[in-house]
């Protein structure tokens, strides 16, 4: 083997080498790009999901009763109720006690 054979050979890996060495940055920056445009994607379906979440948030915001607050709610409107039967009873008892029942007797 000769020194221009040495040389061809070298000349035809290094050509060889720089044509592998492009196609395979082709096929990275392609594969960048449909990465890209899928985290592109992705981030705005997630941006999409946010602004959904804040708006559940504020609706759930002004219409959610809290559990200990329903109790509440609850227990105010039977002493309520109570009252208003204790008072009903009271003006019943004042009619059978006048003579005037629930009868319609007078």
């Amino acid at each position: 083997m000769d020194w221009t054979s040495l040389g061809m050979f070298l000349g035809i890996v290094v050509t060889w080498s720089g044509v592998l060495l492009w196609a395979i940055k082709w096929i990275l920056d392609r594969n960048q790009k449909h990465f890209d445009q899928r985290f592109d994607s992705t981030a705005e379906r997630l941006r999409a999901l946010e602004a959904d979440v804040a708006g559940i948030r504020r609706e759930l915001a002004s219409e959610y009763v809290k559990r200990e607050d329903w109790i509440r709610y609850g227990a105010t409107i039977t002493v309520k109720l109570e009252n208003l039967w204790s008072r009903i009873d009271s003006l019943v008892a004042r009619l059978d006690a006048r003579g005037g029942g629930r009868d319609g007797n007078s």
